[in-house]
């Protein structure tokens, strides 16, 4: 248990104030069993990953948002395309890749995380191509749809519930410690931790919008809740001739079926950035966008787009709309990081926004 770190109560709550800067970057190994032959290895990694489900994760397209911005040219990247619904498919993917090239992973090896629900729809499409055991931890706020998928998917669920003075994430990752001390052959991916998270972004996502956009552009629109995506975007950028004006949107985290919106504390996504980004963001500050704003955007880009996409994208879009008067004549690229089917009976539902949203005044 030695390499195993948890996020402290502060660090998941975001004080920084209680968390020395060198606790909040340091990047643990997962805790692993290297012995013995490793079949997936033995496969040939470029065949294994590049087949099936597995092929259809990253590659998503660009759509240029005509009817939103009719005086801006602003391209969305539709990451709600890749098969878990998120651009966490593609952290999910590398990471397993790293573990299995680096022998980490065998066919044997047990994958445990602690993750809110998308990363987790992301590990079980990867794991379940592949044969691999997959448990993913959760608490009582994931949605059931995202339950039932990952059941679907063969991973085995397990809910913590959390009391009302503890970050969820650090009950969760509490929970990962336990099942993981109780087994030899098992992988943490340790997602929030991971540098290849991030490197999914710099190598894909990143690379993709420029190739598409065919040149420099002005602004990039981000959710603050995708961290990792920040941190690819940040390297990719940093070898490349030009950087973006990077628009950081503080988003709500997710909604429950309940009507709960719960939104990250800006400290604790910063708390996973490294310095200079963190220093960075914090100079050019961050567009926060509120709960129903955030549904009113995805309700119109449906309707005026055809786009289906889930609160988190409608965030990112609600902060671009507001800022269009500046954006006029510029290039802008817009990631859209989930997929809004799953949010059908929440934020599509007229009911629902009516007594979840307008009556309880997110």
């Amino acid at each position: 248990m030695s390499n195993l770190r948890l996020v402290t109560p502060e660090e998941a709550s975001g004080d920084e104030s209680r968390v020395p800067a060198e606790k909040i970057e340091k990047k643990d190994a997962p805790r692993v069993a290297r012995t013995g032959t490793d079949e997936l290895r033995n496969e040939g990694l470029s065949d294994i990953f590049s087949q099936g489900i597995l092929r259809t994760i990253g590659g998503t397209p660009q759509v240029e948002l005509h009817k939103l911005f009719p005086q801006v040219n602003a391209v969305a990247k539709i990451e709600g395309v890749n098969p878990g619904g998120s651009l966490d498919d593609r952290a999910a993917k590398q990471i397993i890749l790293h573990g299995v090239s680096s022998g980490e992973i065998r066919a044997s090896t047990h994958v445990i995380e602690a993750t809110s629900g998308n990363m987790g729809l992301g590990l079980a499409h990867v794991c379940a191509y592949l044969g691999l055991r997959f448990t993913c931890v959760v608490d009582q706020f994931v949605q059931e749809i995202k339950v039932a998928m990952l059941k679907a998917l063969g991973a085995k669920v397990v809910t913590v519930i959390t009391k009302p003075d503890e970050p969820p994430l650090y009950a969760r990752q509490t929970k990962v410690a336990e099942l993981v001390a109780a087994e030899e052959d098992v992988f943490w991916p340790n997602h929030h931790q991971n540098v290849q998270t991030a490197e999914a972004h710099r190598l894909g996502t990143v690379p993709e919008l420029e190739q598409y956009m065919a040149g420099p552009y002005d602004y990039l629109f981000m959710s603050l809740a995708n961290t990792a995506l920040i941190k690819g975007a940040w390297a990719y950028y940093e070898q490349a001739s030009f950087r973006p004006t990077f628009v950081i949107v503080d988003t709500p985290l997710l909604f429950t079926e309940e009507g709960r919106a719960r939104r990250p504390v800006a400290a604790e996504c910063l708390a996973r950035l490294s310095e200079p980004i963190r220093s960075h963001i914090l100079k050019e500050g961050m567009v926060e966008v509120s709960e129903k704003q955030c549904v009113e955007a995805s309700r119109r880009l449906a309707r005026e787009e055809a786009i289906v996409a889930g609160p988190t994208s409608g965030g990112v879009l609600h902060a671009a709309l507001s800022m269009q008067d500046r954006l006029v004549g510029k290039r802008c690229a817009l990631v859209f990081p989930d997929r809004g089917m799953r949010h059908l009976e929440t934020i599509f539902n007229d009911i629902w926004v009516e007594q979840k949203v307008d009556e309880a005044g997110l």
